[in-house]
């Protein structure tokens, strides 16, 4: 590997002429995550890396990388933007919800069901980082969302396993996305308030 960068300025690294691309990656993580700092983005030979492009590079030596590059933010500002992306996301799984119910009285909600509780479970873990970044305590608004939040998640996986389709099309198509409706007009915002508190 020739070059390594942090924020765009080149750093030395030592290293081991047989070490692998996955052995430099932990070791990059360990140094660069903290709770002033973690890591938003790694870029290899120019190219943003995803989970796949790791798992794929991992195993090869360093020194088949032309170059890499790590860029830091502070935790709050991670915090944020992913906020922010959540008032975006509430939107459209707001309307997936809709589709879902839709889907689900024409006989043919399988795949669109799975996709909107992987959508719940991917906003769930990203509010619940977000919180716990900011040191967010009690907030009763945004606690009963989430109780209410819950509840909705609960009732849907119940009913649905249970086949009682009426009661899961009625969920999605009122409770849900009443519920989400509220995250992105007063919880989310009472969120990215609070970073500045």
């Amino acid at each position: 590997m020739t070059h390594f960068r942090v924020n765009g300025k080149e750093m030395p690294i030592q290293t081991r002429p047989d070490e692998l691309v996955q052995e430099f990656m932990d070791h990059v993580r360990k140094e660069f995550n903290s709770e002033t700092a973690l890591i938003s983005m790694i870029q290899v030979n120019g190219v943003e890396l995803t989970s796949e492009d790791e798992a794929a590079l991992s195993q090869l030596s360093l020194s088949d990388i032309d170059s890499m590059e790590v860029f830091t933010a502070h935790p709050r500002e991670l915090a944020e933007e992913t906020l922010q992306s959540l008032l975006e996301f509430t939107e459209h799984l707001e309307k997936f919800s809709q589709q879902a119910a839709d889907a689900l009285e024409a006989g043919r909600a399988g795949y669109e069901f799975k996709k909107l509780i992987d959508g719940i479970a991917t906003f769930t873990e990203a509010m619940v980082g977000a919180k716990q970044i900011l040191r967010v305590g009690l907030m009763p608004s945004v606690n009963l969302l989430e109780v209410d939040l819950h509840s909705v998640l609960k009732d849907l996986l119940d009913f649905h396993s249970r086949g009682q389709r009426e009661f899961v099309v009625e969920l999605m198509r009122e409770h849900l996305p009443r519920n989400l409706r509220e995250w992105r007009l007063q919880g989310i915002p009472s969120l990215i308030r609070s970073r500045d508190s």
